[in-house]
């Protein structure tokens, strides 16, 4: 559950962007540059939701799993 945070208003801008409080998204867990997408939840409500990005979830899960010899010629085929 979420650390309770002090509720600052925020205005919404006339090309719809809001600043959302530092305290709020660091007790969300959100930093700058990720992606989120935005759910309306009712009316005067809307839900904003860190996006997964399901390749950087498993990226690497594979490293040294298979023989770099075997990896090497894989590539050398692409080169033919």
């Amino acid at each position: 559950m979420a650390t309770k945070v002090k509720v600052r208003p925020s205005r919404i801008s006339s090309k719809h962007q809001i600043t959302l409080p530092k305290r709020a998204m660091e007790s969300a867990g959100l930093a700058a540059g990720d992606r989120v997408t935005a759910i309306p939840s009712g009316p005067g409500r809307i839900l904003i939701e860190r996006v997964e990005n399901p390749v950087e979830k498993v990226a690497g899960t594979l490293t040294g799993m298979l023989d770099r010899k075997f990896i090497e010629s894989l590539r050398d085929e692409w080169d033919r």
